[in-house]
């Protein structure tokens, strides 16, 4: 199982890159692009430092010259890159239809995407269905009970008041990981409703 985030090693890389088959299931843990970012933004945990709303605002708008590189990473298309860890695909780079292409295709080889962030029922579903894993059920925690789709409203709760300008920003700096996470949500439908999930997919 492997989680877009920092520690994408030589394991995972290979796990990528070799021919499907054998006795595992690959599986991706993805979330909404937007709700990923600002929950980042809010919770660094790795500097436990939070990203002041000025300073938000400053990097969506290109004016923070001088952005810690832990930021401009994690603000553009960061599930896209993580697809292609071999592609020349650097954190400022724009997404192209040709990279949303092969991040698409990649992603078509995973055998099973869960997003429990955003879809925590459905995914743990999933999780006892098609992996026969006893999921743990954890209660949301903070924002985390703010649908992702309201992204204002999401930020809001991450202690961000975001203009509609801002939002814009913010969707175009993940217009490939916008369109990756809409395919992966419908691959999640499509494996809730063959194994019978009795619930309302979103």
């Amino acid at each position: 199982m492997v989680e877009p985030g920092y520690r994408l090693d030589a394991t995972a890389r290979s796990a990528l890159d070799a021919p499907p088959g054998g006795a595992y299931a690959t599986v991706l843990l993805f979330r909404d692009p937007v709700a990923r970012f600002l929950s980042f933004a809010a919770m660094n945990q790795r500097k436990a430092r939070t990203l002041t709303p000025k300073e938000l605002r400053s990097l969506l708008r290109g004016e923070w010259r001088r952005a810690p590189r832990r930021y401009e990473v994690q603000l553009r298309n960061f599930l896209t890159r993580h697809l292609l860890p071999s592609a020349d695909f650097g954190a400022a780079e724009p997404c192209t239809d040709a990279r949303l292409r092969a991040a698409l295709d990649r992603l078509g080889r995973y055998d099973v995407v869960l997003n429990l962030a955003d879809r925590r029922d459905e995914s743990y579903f999933l999780m006892e269905k098609v992996l026969g894993v006893a999921a743990n059920r954890t209660r949301a925690r903070g924002g985390d009970d703010v649908a992702a789709g309201d992204a204002a409203a999401y930020a809001r709760a991450r202690g961000y008041a975001l203009s509609e300008d801002d939002l814009a920003r913010l969707r175009a700096a993940n217009r490939c990981d916008l369109e990756v996470a809409a395919r992966a949500n419908a691959r999640m439908d499509g494996l809730l409703a063959e194994h019978g999930y009795a619930g309302q997919p979103r």
